[in-house]
């Protein structure tokens, strides 16, 4: 769920038209060549500072005919390789650690830094999964136990009583497998029904939804919204354009 709202953000973003504004028509016209096979990756790699705080790109640069310089091509970079500083200055570390300093990169034609709300405090930005880790973390332990509520109470307790336990037990077992039992004159067996029920855990379940969504969209709108997965065309086109 996580990850399905976080594309339909970035999806929504990629979608929007965009534009270049000033400058004369035969520049324009030069940089929508050269922006527009890399608009995608440029767009969705400036948005991954939304869910981890700052992204980078890298841009590699060809000399075209007419003393043109044109990009060759654009690659998102794993963040874990840069450092973003309270200064603006964005370092590089290698991954084999033999740059324990880092060294300082060309952002104005290089690397391109993104960063979410950077603050003094926060200079590599604010990550918006960040504020979904206890939802996940209740989320992720309420479906381990919903997997052991229903291997405990999902099946009828079967509850026997007999002069011999040893043979009873076994029989009980392998009632699981068997669609019939046979006892004993002394023998009695009988199922209980578990009275718990899953409502717990289905509150659980639509409440960190409901986090997610709110956390990620802006607002809150499963697709099963009212009876039977139905809704209102005024709710469900309201979402959309507040979306």
């Amino acid at each position: 769920d996580i990850f399905q709202a976080l594309r339909t953000r970035r999806e929504a973003g990629v979608a929007t038209p965009w534009r270049l504004e000033g400058g004369t028509d035969s520049v324009k016209e030069f940089l929508e060549a050269q922006l527009t096979p890399w608009i995608e990756i440029l767009i969705s790699g400036a948005w991954k500072a939304v869910p981890y705080g700052y992204s980078v790109l890298e841009v590699v640069y060809s000399q075209l005919p007419g003393r043109k310089i044109g990009i060759e091509c654009i690659a998102e970079k794993p963040l874990e390789w840069f450092d973003p500083r309270i200064n603006g200055e964005l370092r590089y570390f290698a991954p084999d650690g033999s740059m324990p300093m880092g060294v300082v990169l060309d952002q104005d034609f290089k690397f391109l830094l993104t960063r979410s709300s950077p603050s003094y405090n926060q200079p590599k930005g604010e990550a918006l999964l960040s504020r979904l880790y206890w939802p996940w973390f209740f989320r992720f332990n309420g479906w381990k136990f919903w997997g052991q509520f229903l291997e405990r109470f999902g099946t009828p307790l079967l509850v026997g009583k007999s002069q011999n336990p040893q043979t009873m037990i076994k029989a009980l077992v392998g009632l699981h497998q068997d669609a019939a039992i046979a006892v004993g004159q002394q023998d009695d067996v009988k199922v209980e029904q578990p009275s718990a029920s899953g409502e717990v855990f289905e509150k659980l379940e639509a409440a960190v939804t409901r986090r997610y969504q709110r956390l990620i969209l802006g607002q809150t709108l499963t697709s099963d919204t009212g009876k039977n997965g139905g809704g209102s065309f005024a709710l469900g086109k309201v979402h959309a354009e507040v979306k």
